[in-house]
């Protein structure tokens, strides 16, 4: 994604989805700590950092060839995707996203719009693969993530304990060129 786009929202919220920028360490750093207090969708419960790390964590993010989308509703950040590419060799051609969205703002497209979002700029990139993980109890994302052509490719079994129950882990991927375009630029 270049640019901002608008969003009007299943429940007719008017959402903007743009790309991020290391100003907007404060809002993430507040989505990490309130999605995290959940205790139910990411394994961070206490965020560590304060905003101006965070900001510059997403500084140096970006200089590094990683993405961050935003959404902003009334000025203030209330979701996020980061595809943060590796760095090592041999997994240079793949990036991880990670995304999380404050809980008055999920079920109604935001996750969508930010996910594609990641997936349009990994398009334009040498990115051959994007991959995530997330908890088998959360069913929204992982529906999300079918949607887009996310396929499961393993599961961590009791990986994450929470309030003493163990819960899977979901490792998903997405290909960003089909078999027949690989098989076209392996010709080349």
């Amino acid at each position: 994604m270049s640019g901002a786009a608008k969003l009007t929202t299943k429940d007719g919220r008017g959402i903007i989805i743009r790309d991020g920028k290391a100003a907007d360490g404060v809002g993430i750093v507040n989505i990490y700590r309130t999605v995290g207090a959940e205790k139910i969708h990411i394994t961070l419960e206490d965020y560590p950092f304060h905003e101006y790390t965070e900001s510059r964590f997403i500084k140096a993010l970006l200089k590094s060839g990683s993405y961050l989308a935003v959404a902003e509703h009334e000025k203030r950040i209330v979701g996020y995707c980061r595809l943060e590419r590796h760095l090592a060799p041999k997994r240079e051609h793949t990036a991880e996203i990670a995304m999380a969205i404050l809980k008055d703002y999920r079920n109604i497209g935001i996750g969508t719009a930010l996910t594609k979002a990641g997936i349009e700029w990994a398009k334009t990139t040498d990115l051959h693969k994007l991959h995530l993980s997330v908890f088998a109890t959360n069913t929204a994302a992982i529906a999300l993530y079918k949607k887009l052509a996310f396929v499961e490719e393993g599961r961590r079994k009791e990986q994450i304990c929470i309030d003493g129950q163990y819960i899977d882990e979901i490792l998903m991927g997405f290909y960003l060129r089909d078999k027949l375009t690989r098989e076209q630029g392996n010709k080349e």
